[in-house]
């Protein structure tokens, strides 16, 4: 009997808590979805953690290992995609028993020590062997270099990926992405800020050295963290490195030589950038640079802009000509702060304004109005991700900002807009003929643009010879160069 009380009244038991067992297994729509074991607080941190330290060392890869070897700077987007293909390495084996995040600090060791210990610098334009490495070694092979960086920068992110994945299968699919998401952005904004700051490759290290240890907690072994304070220390005896300097753009060094050819010289990313010379220097050795102001009179130069002012050589030679005020446009803020070794002290004018900004903006922001506007030579080194064809620059010789310049010409009088011939030339023709310049004739960055009120036309100089390009009833000064025939044809 009790046997079979016990089966009857088992029965009921298991009809009523089989649907409420079912219905919990299956949850109505609308239902919100349980949690899984592992989506704790200090997972979701985990998590997070991981993708910022991920996004923050593939950025610093890609500007450091770009700074230190000119083959990288040429070969567009070669550190994005090792960072790609070692992610994807990782991910894809989030969940095998290969253990690719133990190796991270060594394979990062092995890549920091091999760029500074073999980098790329291009020493001249000239000659048989143009790239050199430290101390004027010749510069391993091409290839070579190349292969070494790519499998290593593949490595370190294969092992910060694999990190991150296994973290992110423990999550549902959309709050895995979306913290994912959230520690990425992180990273990007922590690089962007410290690039802005001027910090050089000490804090990064620091930055990514200890955030390294903190994924690989609590399993940290000594030859790991041997191998992460090799490397803090490496970057950090880097930073210090006298006459050189970070920007948030570039990494630049200087020098500076005395006597008659006295200069101050200035590489980015070691490539020679930018040479400040004294204005009799210019005249004997870049004598583009005067070539504008045989377009304007003297009396004529009230306003100046100048785009792309850089240490100071337009500059200078804007306010020799007599310019009453100029007005100069640098995005990057060390190169202003290098203006003032100048020989001619330009920036130290109290006839001149130095506005840190990017060119376009400064156009589309300012309400004043020049009588002659000046790119000049903008060069920012830099291809733009996914299309090696375009240059930063290239977005300064456009229809559109050639607009902007046309409306802050200042006016002509009514005479000399009587004058004027009937069909002016076009910002979409002038766009055209310095893009044509720039690209068929291999002169991105070395070209010298300006324009002029009286009245507009343009004149292009490089530093390989002189043009004028469709240029409507020029005022010269005596003396001026005859037109050529098509853009580009002086050298």
């Amino acid at each position: 009997m009790t046997g079979a009380e016990g089966e009857v009244t088992a029965q009921p038991s298991v009809q009523a808590t089989g649907p409420e067992e079912g219905s919990q297994a299956r949850p109505g729509p609308g239902a919100p979805v349980p949690e899984t074991a592992t989506e704790t607080g200090r997972e979701r941190a985990k998590l997070v953690f991981a993708s910022f330290l991920m996004l923050f060392v593939e950025l610093a890869l890609i500007r450091w290992v770009t700074a230190n070897n000119v083959f990288v700077t040429k070969a567009t987007n070669f550190v994005l995609l090792a960072s790609f293909l070692g992610i994807g390495i990782g991910f894809l084996n989030a969940k095998t028993n290969r253990d690719y995040l133990r190796w991270t600090p060594v394979a990062l060791l092995l890549l920091v020590s091999f760029v500074l210990a073999f980098p790329v610098i291009l020493q001249t334009l000239n000659g048989p062997h143009p790239f050199q490495g430290l101390h004027g070694t010749p510069a391993l092979p091409q290839p070579v270099s190349l292969g070494v960086v790519f499998v290593l920068v593949a490595a370190v992110m294969a092992g910060l990926g694999q990190g991150t994945a296994r973290l992110f299968v423990g999550f549902r699919p959309l709050p895995a992405y979306r913290l994912d998401i959230l520690g990425s952005l992180a990273g990007i904004a922590a690089f962007t800020a410290l690039s802005f700051l001027d910090q050089p490759p000490g804090t990064w290290g620091v930055i990514a050295c200890a955030g390294l240890l903190v994924v690989l907690a609590p399993r940290v072994r000594w030859w790991q963290i041997l191998a992460v304070a090799a490397v803090a220390t490496l970057l950090l005896l880097e930073s210090v490195v006298p006459a050189q300097e970070w920007s948030p753009y570039n990494k630049l060094a200087y020098h500076q030589t005395h006597g008659p050819t006295g200069a101050l010289y200035v590489s980015a990313n070691n490539i020679p950038y930018q040479a400040a010379r004294s204005l009799a220097l210019l005249h004997r050795q870049k004598a583009f640079y005067f070539y504008p102001y045989r377009h304007v009179t003297r009396a004529s130069l009230g306003n100046v802009l100048i785009i792309g002012s850089g240490t100071g050589n337009d500059a200078a030679v804007a306010l020799s000509e007599g310019a009453r005020h100029v007005d100069t446009v640098e995005i990057d803020p060390l190169l202003v702060r290098l203006g003032h070794m100048h020989p001619n002290h330009p920036y130290a004018s109290p006839r001149l304004t130095a506005h840190v900004d990017d060119g376009r903006a400064y156009l589309q922001d300012t309400s004043k109005h020049y009588n002659l506007i000046l790119f000049a030579l903008p060069d920012s080194l830099t291809a733009l991700a996914g299309q090696s064809g375009i240059r930063l620059e290239s977005y300064l010789l456009t229809e559109q900002s050639i607009e902007a310049v046309r409306a802050h010409l200042a006016e002509l009088s009514p005479a000399e807009r009587a004058a004027l011939p009937e069909r002016m030339t076009t910002p979409e023709e002038i766009a055209g003929a310095v893009l044509r310049l720039v690209e068929d004739d291999g002169l991105a960055g070395r070209v010298m643009v300006c324009w002029t009120s009286e009245p507009w036309g343009l004149v292009a100089a490089g530093d390989v010879g002189y043009a004028e390009l469709e240029v409507m009833r020029e005022p010269r000064r005596s003396g001026a160069a005859g037109a050529s025939p098509r853009p580009g044809a002086a050298r």
